[in-house]
């Protein structure tokens, strides 16, 4: 994923770049990242990396990992834990605890008070396809060969990695809805909701290996997101989305085989990475140049062009 996608609907986007800009769209929407974190035994206070190539990590193993995440933590807890109670004396009575919370982590995180590195004993792991409902209505996803591949992936998610939790999101993106006032969100938010229920025989299929479901096979959770888009600006910031849990997320009793030397690689990369000041962070594997950076932020190509 690299910064010269343009901020357009995932369905006008390039084919081949569909499924990675439906990949961050997914983690820039608040409410369906907050559900889609908590499957992974995470909280937003984390970081994540897209599209990681895995040789980065273990040479022997090749492919990509759609989003690959771990926890965040603080330079001086006590610290942290002081400021929130802080916080708590400075706001009005009647405040809502949370608001402590959040004002202490704001404060710290400016300060530098991020851990950097972060911990990487506890990973995450997604993988992302995607579909979409054509303007005839239809809906067009993967089958076939693409399946066996999706399993082949989660299956080197729980067993290669050992990642200690792994999902599988769907997500259904549509053309943009018109209308008037809150028409175009009403039609958007009916139409996900629609295409979710229609292609809810595919989605069980998607995961069956003869007739059983690999999520009662392996500890696989599986999730759908129906996005419905609105005209006049892409998915991010127009759009009704819904997000649909179609299988728990489980903790992987292989976690404990991980390779230490996928630990150990992946502290190198994320110590390449400035300390945060805000989270979740957002990073991405950037194929122009070769380097893991903010996913946000521009690469060095692309800023030895704009010095040029």
């Amino acid at each position: 994923m690299t910064s010269s996608h343009p901020k357009r609907y995932i369905v006008e986007q390039d084919p081949q770049n569909q499924e990675s800009v439906a990949t961050r769209y997914l983690v820039e929407e608040p409410l369906s990242r907050e559900r889609l974190l908590a499957q992974l035994g995470l909280s937003e206070f984390c970081w994540m990396i897209l599209e990681l190539r895995l040789e980065k990590l273990l040479p022997d193993i090749s492919g990509e990992i759609d989003i690959l995440a771990g926890t965040l933590s603080w330079r001086d807890p006590a610290a942290f834990t002081h400021a929130i109670e802080c916080e708590r004396t400075n706001l009005p009575p009647n405040s809502h605890p949370s608001w402590a919370v959040r004002i202490a982590m704001s404060k710290i995180a400016i300060s530098g008070g991020i851990a950097w590195p972060p911990p990487v004993d506890y990973l995450g792991g997604i993988e992302v396809k995607r579909a979409y409902r054509d303007t005839n209505g239809k809906l067009r996803a993967k089958k076939g060969s693409k399946v066996r591949d999706l399993h082949k992936q989660l299956k080197r998610d729980l067993f290669d990695l050992s990642l200690d939790c792994v999902a599988l999101v769907d997500i259904i993106a549509h053309h943009p809805a018109t209308g008037t006032g809150s028409g175009a969100w009403l039609a958007a938010g009916e139409l996900a909701f629609d295409s979710l229920r229609a292609m809810e025989p595919v989605l069980r299929e998607r995961l069956n290996k003869n007739g059983v479901p690999v999520h009662a096979l392996l500890p696989v959770g599986h999730l759908a997101w129906a996005i419905g888009s609105v005209e006049g600006g892409d998915e991010t910031i127009r759009g009704a989305s819904t997000l649909a849990v179609l299988s728990e997320a489980k903790a992987n009793p292989f976690r404990e085989q991980r390779n230490r030397v996928l630990e150990e690689r992946l502290l190198q990369i994320l110590s390449n990475v400035p300390t945060p000041s805000t989270w979740p962070l957002i990073m991405k594997d950037c194929r122009s140049c070769d380097q893991i950076h903010v996913a946000d932020g521009l690469c060095r190509m692309a800023q030895n062009r704009r010095l040029s």
